[in-house]
């Protein structure tokens, strides 16, 4: 299963925002998952792979 961002998110300078998870599973269940359950990964458990891609916007330049 892939979820990846798709709408308008406020973004937080210096703070990390989820635009994508990656979720792999070898169970039979299906279960349904949001870039919100990224706050709370106990949602994972049990999973065989969790990847997330995130984007955090500083605002102190780039060395």
């Amino acid at each position: 299963m892939n979820v990846f961002l798709t709408e308008f998110q406020e973004m937080e300078l210096d703070g990390e925002i989820p635009v994508a998870l990656l979720l792999r599973d070898s169970g039979t269940g299906i279960r349904s998952h949001s870039l919100a359950h990224y706050y709370d990964p106990s949602v994972f458990e049990g999973m065989d792979l969790v990847q997330a891609v995130t984007l955090t916007f500083t605002s102190s330049p780039a060395l």
